[in-house]
C-alpha cells in the first residue's frame, strides 16, 4: 500500500511538472474571480495537503456564491496519505456538501491540473484512487450541472488554507458556516482583488 501511495504521488507530481514546463513561461498576476454575475452558479474551491515529514494530510473546501459570499466550508484530517489522494478526498467531501446544500449549478475549482484533466476526460487515474474516483464520478453524474475548472494555487488560497488546517487536526471532518479566523483575511483579499505574480506556460 505504501508503495502504491509513493507511485501515485510521484506520477501526479511528474505530470504536473511536465504540463507546467512544456512551454515558454511568462509572468502574470493571479486573483480570485467570482462566477459570472447573475449566473446563479456556486463556486466550490477545494484543495488537499500532505505533509510527508509528519505523515499527516488533510483536505478542505469552500462553497461561495456569485458575489463571493461564504456559504459553507469544511476541513478534514486524513492521516497518512498522498497529496493526490487528499485532493480526491477534497473533491468527494465538497461534492457531498454541495449536494446536501441542494446546489444545482456548480463550478468545481481545483489547483491540480492532473485531476482536473482526468475528471474532464473520464480518465481512470492511478489504482490507488480508483475507488474514490468512481464515487466522485457518480456524484458528478447526479441531477445538477458541474463545471470542472483548473485554477492556479494563488486563486485557491482559501481552500489551500482549509486543507492545511485539516492536516493539523485530529482525524475528523469539521464544517464552517462562517470563515475561520485563519481564512478571514484571505476572503477579504479576494473581495479586494488582491493579486499574486506567477510564471505560467504560454
Amino acid at each position: 500500500m505504501i508503495v502504491e501511495y509513493v507511485k501515485a504521488y510521484k506520477s501526479s507530481m511528474m505530470e504536473e511538472e511536465q504540463i507546467r514546463y512544456s512551454k515558454a513561461q511568462q509572468q502574470v498576476h493571479i486573483t480570485w474571480v467570482a462566477p459570472p454575475a447573475g449566473s446563479r452558479v456556486v463556486c466550490f474551491k477545494l484543495d488537499g495537503a500532505a505533509k510527508t515529514s509528519d505523515n499527516k494530510s488533510g483536505c478542505g473546501g469552500v462553497l461561495r456564491n456569485e458575489n463571493g459570499t461564504w456559504i459553507e466550508g469544511f476541513t478534514k484530517a486524513l492521516g497518512d496519505t498522498t497529496a493526490y489522494m487528499a485532493e480526491l478526498w477534497g473533491i468527494y467531501e465538497g461534492l457531498r456538501l454541495a449536494q446536501r446544500r441542494k446546489m444545482t449549478r456548480l463550478e468545481l475549482r481545483t489547483d491540480s491540473q492532473v485531476i482536473a484533466q482526468r475528471l474532464q476526460d473520464q480518465q481512470g487515474g492511478s489504482n490507488t484512487g480508483c475507488t474514490l474516483m468512481k464515487k466522485i464520478r457518480r456524484l458528478l453524474d447526479g441531477p445538477w450541472e458541474v463545471k470542472i475548472i483548473h485554477v492556479f494555487r494563488e486563486a485557491n488560497r482559501c481552500a489551500d488554507m482549509l486543507a492545511s488546517m485539516g492536516s493539523e487536526g485530529p482525524i475528523r471532518i469539521e464544517f464552517f458556516t462562517n470563515p475561520p479566523l485563519r481564512v478571514k483575511q484571505i476572503v477579504n483579499d479576494d473581495f479586494r482583488g488582491v493579486s499574486f505574480p506567477r510564471l505560467i506556460s504560454m
